[in-house]
């Protein structure tokens, strides 16, 4: 990908160049919105709401659980994510 100026319109830029900047820009808005988000709970508590967090069926969110490719700590009947250890794992995950 070259070096875009500040002044590089988004008609001048090929699919290849769009798409990394998009994927670049995704990644750093996802966690900066975990990192810099003082409002928002830093924990997601259950599989409903990992669910709620990816996006996805309640279904899916326990099979990712249980297939181990986030981490999670169960204190007696509940179940709680760190959020950006998940945007993390997933994200390591996709680029492996």
């Amino acid at each position: 990908m070259s070096i875009l100026s500040g002044a590089t319109l988004v008609k001048e830029l090929t699919v290849e160049e769009f798409r990394g900047l998009f994927e670049i820009t995704k990644q750093q808005t996802q966690l900066e919105t975990v990192t810099h988000s003082n409002n928002e709970p830093k924990f997601i508590y259950g599989i409903k709401g990992l669910a709620k967090f990816l996006g996805c069926t309640p279904q899916t969110a326990q099979k990712i659980k249980n297939s181990g490719r986030i981490s999670y700590v169960q204190v007696e009947r509940t179940i709680v994510f760190e959020k950006q250890k998940i945007l993390v794992e997933l994200s390591n995950e996709k680029s492996v």
